[in-house]
């Protein structure tokens, strides 16, 4: 019996080597994340004219509960809710659904009053209502800040 390795079975002992090793390299450049670049801010963003807050409360409307624009570029308005429990809103900008802003992921049933960042794809904010009436909300359109309270 020869125990020296024939030329083609040194090449497929090689190949058979060799194929896991190509696999793990070409499934890490695959699942790699890219490179962090920085990029630079968007300037093109529309210019916001309008801001309400949409829910359950008033049929989703776009336009029913607008918010008004003050001296510090925050959007205020006093909302009277009629019902209690829980109740969906998002915020909306320019009368479209294509800038609004919802909750972040995974997000509680706010109790109020509510701090939170909105999130532009995000769910409906679910704030709970305890006391029927009048509350406040406050959206700062740079940070994306939502705050909503009862009102004094």
């Amino acid at each position: 019996s020869d125990t020296k390795l024939k030329p083609r079975h040194a090449l497929l002992i090689a190949a058979a080597l060799a194929t896991p090793v190509l696999a793990f390299g070409v499934y890490r450049q695959l699942t790699l994340p890219p490179p962090h670049t920085e990029t630079e801010a968007t300037t093109d963003l529309p210019e916001i004219d309008t801001v309400a807050l949409a829910g359950k409360h008033n049929g989703w409307s776009l336009t029913t509960d607008e918010l008004i624009l003050g001296d510090d570029n925050i959007w205020r308005g006093t909302i009277d809710f009629q019902t209690t429990g829980p109740t969906p809103i998002k915020i909306a900008a320019n009368g479209s659904w294509d800038l609004a802003l919802g909750a972040p992921p995974n997000a509680p049933t706010y109790q109020l009053p509510a701090e939170l960042t909105g999130d532009p794809n995000g769910n409906n904010i679910i704030i709970a209502i305890e006391t029927a009436g009048p509350h406040t909300i406050e959206v700062d359109p740079a940070t994306l800040t939502i705050r909503i309270g009862r009102a004094e």
